[in-house]
């Protein structure tokens, strides 16, 4: 996909009609959920291909002035952003790509006196932190904030706190408080280096969340759960249920050879949130069930597919609507919390602070509950 060969005359009316077809099929399809990716797999495939040749397209019809790699990574970027992520729609995100497709083959402004392009910020902090060695998780959600960012103001110069209490309202709280922090970075970053005089974040009101309890699995659901489970995503439930490691970020990149079966512990040698490794104790019932499991060698968890399709399965079988987010890394933390009693001790297991420990990852579970919880093997 790096390459592309010259539009003809024809090649160029025709993307631009099916453009415009994938307009109309976007407006369709508004209001159409699509939380989870896996449900929007091949719409995605075919809207990307056809993405893709209208990015070459653009590329010779525009001199080069934009990239292959600036197109195909923002749509990456949406695509993710966009697809199974806070309830937003598919169609939201490709129609937001769109837009930037658009945008990229309007002609470009001439280069003012003072004019501060917020692209080359945005790369040169990228730079600094990478250097400050940042995590690549981070690094990659500040990226893709950012870039955003940049396609609605591209002159970080021109930006006023109006401007972004105006463009902040669209968000809903929580989302509003995560971009005003991404964004105060990027703006903090050029005081600090002399791209700009002041920083019109620190202008900004402050953003309370009010946040909802965490959903948890009942001891029942979790029976059901692991009643249900296929052998090959076995190992994967029960780090995730049991002993709280990320399902995503982490447990993704997990290998057998960091389990350790004879001291009940496992080593996260990739953590997101911290640079060292984390040792994570296995309680009894999660001990017993990685015995069970027939096959110990290479990575604990499933290609991501098959991960995604047994969420589906899951989600059905307990009668959801949705998967809430980290269900599974929820309730490990509720029932750890009721089991040890100690929140700084169960942060540490979790690789969090007891404050987020306290206020984002647990539901109060009783006595009777606990105890049925850990007796599930």
């Amino acid at each position: 996909m790096n390459e592309f060969d010259e539009p003809t005359g024809a090649d160029w009316e025709r993307v631009q009609r099916e453009l415009e077809q994938e307009q109309r099929d976007v407006q369709q399809l508004e209001g159409e959920d699509y939380a989870l990716i896996v449900e929007a797999e091949t719409d995605a495939r075919r809207m990307e291909r056809l993405f893709v040749n209208a990015a070459g397209e653009v590329i010779y019809a525009r001199s080069g002035k934009i990239s292959a790699l600036s197109l195909l990574g923002s749509l990456k970027c949406y695509r993710e952003n966009f697809m199974g992520r806070g309830g937003s729609t598919y169609p939201e995100g490709m129609g937001l790509w769109l837009e930037n497709v658009e945008r990229a083959m309007s002609p470009s402004p001439q280069p003012q006196a003072g004019r501060v392009p917020t692209l080359d910020v945005i790369r040169a902090m990228l730079e600094a932190k990478r250097l400050g060695n940042r995590t690549p998780v981070y690094l990659k959600s500040l990226e893709q904030y950012c870039t955003r960012f940049a396609g609605q103001f591209p002159d970080l110069a021109q930006v006023k706190a109006p401007d972004l209490e105006s463009w902040l309202a669209r968000f809903t709280a929580e989302s509003r408080s995560t971009w005003a922090n991404r964004v105060g970075a990027l703006f903090s970053f050029a005081v600090r280096h002399d791209y700009l005089a002041a920083n019109p974040c620190d202008k900004l009101e402050s953003i309370f969340v009010d946040r909802k309890p965490p959903t948890i699995l009942t001891v029942a659901q979790s029976r059901q759960l692991l009643a249900a489970c296929p052998a090959n995503c076995k190992p994967f439930l029960v780090l995730a249920m049991f002993a709280g490691i990320r399902p995503g970020g982490e447990l993704m990149k997990l290998e057998w050879r960091d389990v350790s079966l004879e001291t009940a512990t496992v080593a996260v040698r990739f953590p997101k949130v911290r640079k060292h490794r984390r040792i994570v104790p296995l309680q009894p019932v999660a001990v017993k069930l990685l015995k069970d499991c027939a096959d110990k060698t290479g990575r604990v968890a499933p290609s991501l597919a098959t991960v995604k399709r047994w969420h589906r399965k899951a989600r059905k079988l307990l009668s959801l609507e949705r998967w809430p987010t980290d269900l599974l890394r929820h309730t490990a933390a509720s029932y750890l919390l009721a089991l040890v009693g100690d929140a700084a001790r169960v942060a540490l297991m979790l690789g969090n602070s007891p404050g987020i420990l306290l206020s984002h990852y647990n539901d109060p579970v009783s006595k009777e509950a606990c105890e049925a919880f850990w007796k599930l093997a």
